[in-house]
């Protein structure tokens, strides 16, 4: 089999082609070139050639076309996958974290109000307030050191 310049016999060199264009001009083409219609075997068998490349290369690209989205179809898939992992994993982080830190804290909060108590077995109002707030601000720095914030 000889190769073919397709696109020049078949006259659709620079323009876009499917299967649809290359059969409308081989049966174009094949009128003229037929041997029946005063053209030669050697022409009709150059335009045969020619129908049989492009329709060669069109499934081709059809082919490579199908791989590139079932490749970009693939990669959405595993990057949805990962993403969900990652975000699983996170989630996992921050609860151990923040059972660190409740553990922490609930340790903290006991000694305190233990030398609170045994200071003054019968703490005020505001007494009790102060030390609230002593164990809240503790705890947001715990939070924010849990967060890379400090």
């Amino acid at each position: 089999m000889t190769a073919v310049n397709w696109p020049v016999v078949l006259q659709v060199q620079g323009k876009p082609v499917d299967a649809q264009i290359i059969e409308r001009q081989y049966r174009l083409l094949a009128r003229k070139r037929h041997p029946d219609a005063g053209g030669s075997n050697e022409a009709m068998t150059e335009l045969n050639l020619a129908k049989e490349s492009a329709l060669k290369w069109v499934a081709e690209q059809i082919q490579r076309q199908q791989q590139a989205e079932a490749a970009r179809i693939a990669a959405a898939q595993a990057e949805v996958f990962f993403r969900q992992a990652f975000q699983q994993q996170m989630q996992a982080q921050q609860s151990a974290y923040q059972q660190m830190a409740n553990s922490f804290m609930g340790g903290l909060g006991n000694m305190a109000g233990c030398a609170n108590n045994a200071a003054n077995p019968n703490p005020t109002v505001q007494e009790k307030q102060a030390t609230e707030e002593k164990r809240r601000t503790k705890w947001e720095r715990v939070k924010d050191i849990l967060r890379g914030k400090s």
